[in-house]
């Protein structure tokens, strides 16, 4: 079994309960979840002539490989009605890949550790909200090293929305058959 580490972001909608619909969906795949971090608010990143995102980072045990959990994880963003429309633009699911245990991928269609992850607040404090050591695996630098540079230059761009422990209680609700 392999440990990654998935990110999640919502801007349309019911926001927080397309992301909990998400991780509930991913269980029902097979993905055993192993933590999840608190939902913060964060401005769009990129693009930002849109709504406010709820963004959230959770680590699950994976049995196979990083490909089928690319697949796995675009399944669910079509199943939720993922639209591509404007790179960056407003949707409502996004998952990201951050992490696939201390895999470095370079391909195309898949990069692992994620392209930006080190520039983007709404990665760095969820992920190390819930695990603090973390390291990049392609320097060995801990991500909260890139966290804490960040917060110093912008910590205005994220807030707490909701704590972990309330979200694992709404998610044990929906999801009782997998947890």
């Amino acid at each position: 079994m392999h440990e990654v580490y998935l990110a999640f972001g919502s801007n349309l909608g019911d926001r927080k309960g397309i992301i909990l619909t998400a991780v509930d969906k991913l269980l029902q795949k097979g993905l055993i979840l192993h933590k999840m971090s608190s939902m913060y608010e964060t401005i769009p990143y990129g693009y930002s002539d849109q709504p406010v995102f709820l963004n959230s980072v959770a680590s699950f045990l994976f049995g196979k490989g990083s490909y089928e959990l690319l697949e796995i994880t675009k399944a669910v963003e079509n199943e939720l009605g993922r639209k591509r429309t404007i790179k960056w633009g407003p949707r409502n699911i996004d998952i990201d890949i951050l992490l696939f245990a201390k895999q470095i991928i370079n391909e195309k269609d898949l990069v692992i550790p994620h392209y930006d992850i080190q520039n983007r607040l709404f990665f760095l404090v969820p992920l190390t909200e819930i695990e603090p050591d973390i390291e990049d695996p392609r320097c060995g630098l801990k991500y909260r090293v890139y966290m804490k540079k960040l917060m110093k230059i912008d910590s205005s761009s994220i807030r707490m929305f909701t704590k972990k422990e309330v979200l694992l209680n709404e998610l044990e609700d929906l999801s009782k058959p997998f947890i």
